[in-house]
This record gives structure tokens, sequence and C-alpha cells, in this order.
């Protein structure tokens, strides 16, 4: 509601957290009608969007038309959490190019690729492995989703960067694109998804006057972050030599156990170790 005011002791951010995903098709033509354009002339390279003028009048009349047939499906999504490439129902491994202004990053050969903002962080790339990002960071955090390897971590890379998400030629399977969830759309060989940080920022309230204090509070309340019951101090009566002894509570239980752990009579000097 743009009319209602923030209450006293808040205040309003605007955080770089939305990305800009542009779906292209390079050519969802069926294999006969690229045996007919290459024969034509056109080859491989035609099922490439041409980057000038010059370029697009070498490739032959009938090849425009598909080609700009095609292009007619391309859509741009504005998303707050990520973008998400996956396998879908195939019963195979995703495989995808993974580009970054221009130069190849890496190939990704996994169930998907998560592509988030800071704000999408708690969100499906948590749930896959990815790190926690806090709002004012400018950047991309890009998580594989059950990568067939054990060397693939997250990572961050900034916001200043253009990825691109390419379905290579030679998969095997096709791939299919969500945007925050939504729009699910299906990725063909070839096809490739432009992701950049967009240019309309989103505001964000806040309900304190620090966005840190604001952000902690909200992983601790949403998420339980680091929850943990406290360590007690030593008492006069209690051995100070064993490391052991400390996780120990005063009723006999274990912390964290909720105090439903060990009776007294159960716990024995046999029963913990010597360091």
């Amino acid at each position: 509601n743009g009319s209602r005011e923030p209450s006293p002791g808040s205040r309003i951010v605007v955080p770089q957290s939305s990305l800009s995903a542009v779906s292209a098709s390079g050519d969802s033509a069926s294999d006969d009608d690229d045996t007919r354009a290459n024969k034509a002339g056109g080859g491989e390279t035609a099922a490439v969007r041409p980057q000038g003028e010059s370029e697009w009048d070498d490739v032959p009349r009938a090849y425009q038309r598909r080609v700009r047939k095609v292009w007619k499906r391309d859509s741009t999504f504005q998303v707050l959490n990520e973008v998400v490439v996956d396998r879908g129902p195939s019963p195979y491994l995703s495989q995808i190019e993974l580009y970054g202004d221009g130069g190849h990053l890496t190939t990704v050969e996994a169930d998907g690729l998560c592509l988030a903002t800071p704000t999408g962080s708690t969100a499906y790339s948590l749930a896959a492995g990815g790190s926690l990002v806090h709002p004012e960071i400018p950047a991309i955090l890009v998580t594989p989703i059950c990568p067939h390897t054990l060397s693939f971590r997250p990572m961050l890379l900034p916001d200043s960067m253009v990825l691109r998400v390419v379905l290579p030629p030679d998969s095997r399977n096709t791939a299919w694109a969500s945007f925050d969830g939504r729009h699910r759309i299906e990725l063909r060989r070839g096809d490739h998804i432009q992701i950049t940080a967009s240019k309309y920022p989103l505001p964000t309230v806040c309900a304190s006057q620090s966005q840190t204090q604001d952000w902690m509070a909200s992983l601790s309340r949403c998420l339980n972050w680091n929850e943990r019951k406290r360590q007690k101090k030593f008492s006069d009566s209690q051995p100070k030599g064993g490391g052991a002894e400390s996780d120990i509570s005063e009723d006999g239980g274990n912390v964290g156990d909720g105090g439903s752990g060990l009776d007294d009579d159960d716990l024995s000097p046999g029963d913990l170790l010597s360091v």
C-alpha cells in the first residue's frame, strides 16, 4: 500500500536484490527444417541471433523467416528470489553451460542450477546448500542442485556480470526454467537465458534502524539460525579439567536434549570420556 507510512523507528531501504532474466530460444524447429536450412547455406550458426545487420543479411531469407518467428517467443522476467533451470521430468542429468560476461565459466552436470539474489539466498538456494548472503551485498549466488561431483560448491558473482545459461546442442535432454517458481518454460537444445541485475530495485521496510539487525533477527525467528541451548558455566562443585563435563547440565541431561537426558543414577564416571 503506497499510502501507508512506516511505523516510528523503521526505515526504508532499497537493496539491489532483483534479477532480470531474458529467455531466448536459439532454434526450436524440427530436424527436417534444420537439414533444409543447412542445404540452403545457413548452417548451424544461423540459429544464433545475429549481432548486426550485416550478419543478418547473409542469412538466407527462408531461414530468416523461421528464426524471426522463433524469436517472437522471447520474454523478460523480473524475479525477486531466483531463476532455476532443472531437468524437469527427464530421468537424466541436466547439462548446462554457464557463461559470464561472454566467457565460459563452467559446465554444470546436475539436477539443475539455481541463480539467486541475496533476498533469495534464504529460499530455494538455501535448501540446495547455498550460503546466506546479506541483502546489501551486490551479488548473484550460483548454487548447483544435486551436482554429480564432489567439488562443485556454491559461489558468489558480482551483480555487474551478465550471466548466460545455455543448453548445449549435444545435451541428452531438454531443461526447464522457472522464475520465482512461476512461468515454467521448456528450454530446448541451443536455447539460452540471459541473467542480469534488474534496473528495478525493490524497496524494503525494515523493523529497526539497522538492516543488519533486522536481517539477523529474521534469520533467528524464521530459520532458527544458530539456535542452541546456552552452555552453563562451571559451579564450584563441578570439575574444570575436562571439556566433556561442560556439556552436561545440572539435571544430568545433555545440552540440547531439552532436559530429558540421563538421571544421576545412570551417569557414572565410566560413561565420560577422558581426553
